[in-house]
């Protein structure tokens, strides 16, 4: 043994501390000069989400972008029994809102499982266009509100992948961005059964 500054002491009470909680002996297997050295400890990170709960119970989404808002998820099952994607499979209609958000909703088109049936593949559009206003704003408009006709394949699509994972759905977009529809049936094709 030798004297220790008061540094070194808490030095040596930090480092024994630390060491007892790793559960690990030290590589000499004895207590040595190194306990009087400042040990250099990392803080366990804390791994981020990546997700978002959405409006809708037992519902979460992806985060795209830093200033995304929560979607509802309408045909979501309110409660969970038996096979949870399976649920939610059959509760995707064509025709009804897949998801809904602050611009306004997205209807189903179609749905499969993917080939491994662990994940639901979602391919819906935009039941909405954008038109200016006289004040120059723009605003979103449901196209049953429309007086002219809309192209169907001209309006922005998505696909999406829904998971089952820690108790809730998460749905997350495929590919970001806007893509012909004709690729986005091929990925369609591509991922599901």
């Amino acid at each position: 043994m030798r004297t220790v500054t008061k540094q070194e002491s808490d030095n040596a009470r930090h480092n024994l501390i630390n060491w007892s909680k790793k559960g690990e002996i030290s590589s000499q297997g004895q207590l040595g000069e190194w306990i009087f050295n400042q040990e250099d400890i990392k803080p366990e990170s804390i791994p981020e989400t990546n997700y978002m709960m959405s409006k809708t119970p037992n519902a979460a989404q992806l985060i795209i972008f830093y200033n995304d808002k929560p979607n509802e998820y309408p045909s979501t099952p309110k409660s969970i029994e038996g096979n949870p994607l399976s649920a939610y499979y059959n509760n995707l209609k064509k025709g009804v809102p897949f998801f809904k958000n602050h611009n306004g909703k997205y209807v189903i088109l179609k749905s499969g499982f993917s080939k491994d049936e662990q994940s639901i593949y979602v391919m819906s559009r935009a039941d909405y266009v954008w038109r200016k206003q006289s004040n120059e704003e723009y605003i979103p408009v449901p196209i049953n509100e429309l007086k002219e006709n809309i192209s169907i394949k001209d309006l922005p699509h998505t696909l999406t992948e829904i998971t089952y994972i820690d108790n809730f759905y998460l749905h997350s977009e495929v590919e970001s961005g806007f893509h012909p529809i004709e690729e986005l049936e091929q990925i369609f094709q591509d991922y599901t059964k």
